[in-house]
């Protein structure tokens, strides 16, 4: 489905002539960074290699959008790769004689270590990055997640549309669309943990993904 696609199902699905129109494209985009605010998505899973030389301590990430780091790496003498762990640069006290094992974050787009690189290193980092808006026609949430963006649309546009109503009745109908992309989100990853969909509060567009066992 194309953006004007999906803008016509919405219009569609409002109902209301033409009085919406000029709001439609911007809650669209709302919509979408609201999903992904919420919910980190295998789709947004983005990886580069960066190769450090002798007294670098910082490298500089290609985007502003980034969500998360999932992980950093390099591959030691060994031959098995050594995870840096995340820290927090108030406790991070350098050894000079030391390789990086941690790492944090300056701003979105500084990732700097906790010791400085004492022999070249090829690293790799792993993290989750939000859309750039406005959407295009090739976005990921368009080819397999319609009902999820049409719902969360129609929840944003509530306000503006005088339907308050609506809230709740597209907020089931998020529910239960997430519900059944988070099962096929699991299938893309390499994780044998399952996800489930708990509605703690009582806001019907409001959700919180949870592992097995996790405290509520």
């Amino acid at each position: 489905m194309t953006l004007a696609e999906f803008i016509a199902l919405v219009k569609d699905e409002a109902n209301k002539g033409d009085r919406l129109d000029s709001i439609i494209p911007t809650r669209v985009n709302m919509a979408v960074q609201r999903l992904e605010r919420r919910y980190t998505m295998k789709y947004l899973e983005q990886q580069a290699d960066y190769s450090l030389a002798v007294g670098d301590n910082k490298i500089t990430l290609p985007t502003t959008g980034i969500k998360g780091i999932n992980f950093v790496r390099y591959q030691g003498t060994s031959g098995d790769y050594e995870y840096l762990s995340q820290c927090d640069p108030k406790d991070v006290i350098r050894d000079s004689e030391m390789a990086p094992t941690g790492y944090y974050l300056v701003g979105t787009t500084e990732l700097w270590f906790d010791n400085t690189v004492q022999e070249a290193l090829d690293i790799q980092v792993n993290w989750s990055q939000l859309s750039a808006t406005p959407i295009s026609d090739d976005h990921w949430i368009l080819a397999n997640a319609v009902d999820c963006l049409l719902a969360e649309t129609m929840i944003v546009m509530s306000t503006r549309a005088r339907e308050p109503s609506w809230k709740e009745t597209y907020g089931q109908m998020l529910q239960s669309a997430m519900e059944d992309l988070f099962r096929a989100d699991n299938e893309l990853r390499n994780t044998d943990r399952d996800y489930r969909m708990e509605q703690p509060g009582s806001i019907p567009d409001t959700f919180y993904r949870r592992y097995p066992g996790d405290q509520a």
